[in-house]
């Protein structure tokens, strides 16, 4: 019996969060205020070093990574299956409708459940759709599902 309720203690764990540098700096505060554990590119001490050094952040501290970079769904440079968790935003607008549409979709799904969440890459559309590349743990290929 407790082991089940170890293993429903981590799948009620929500995710910590990371922002990258391109995620505007103002966001961060609201998310802290309503109860996420978010620390910026400056707090983890990797501003303006590589996104290798940003990725090994994330997966040292054990933090979802957000960002608008789409370069870290390249599957060589940052392979899915040993990441700590990735959400691409929509790219900053001069309005931003979108992120405040993408943001929430994303952090009411990969948020919760952290152990579910992790080696997982999810693309947060503008329009509020949810595309999640995962490893299937039968075949080992990476699928896609669209929400």
């Amino acid at each position: 019996m407790r082991h089940f309720e170890a293993v429903l203690r981590a799948f009620r764990e929500f995710s910590k969060l990371l922002a990258d540098e391109d995620v505007d700096p103002e966001l961060v505060e609201p998310l802290r205020r309503m109860g996420w554990n978010t620390k910026t590119v400056h707090d983890a001490g990797v501003f303006g070093r590589s996104d290798e050094a940003v990725w090994g952040a994330a997966r040292t501290e054990d933090r979802v990574l957000l960002t608008t970079d789409r370069g870290f769904l390249d599957e060589r440079r940052f392979p899915i299956g040993q990441g700590p968790g990735l959400v691409v935003l929509p790219a900053a607008s001069p309005n931003a409708d979108g992120l405040l549409t993408a943001l929430p979709r994303a952090l009411s799904i990969m948020g919760r459940h952290r152990e579910i969440w992790r080696a997982t890459k999810a693309i947060a559309g503008a329009e509020g759709t949810l595309t999640i590349r995962c490893v299937d743990f039968h075949s080992a290929k990476i699928e896609t599902a669209r929400f």
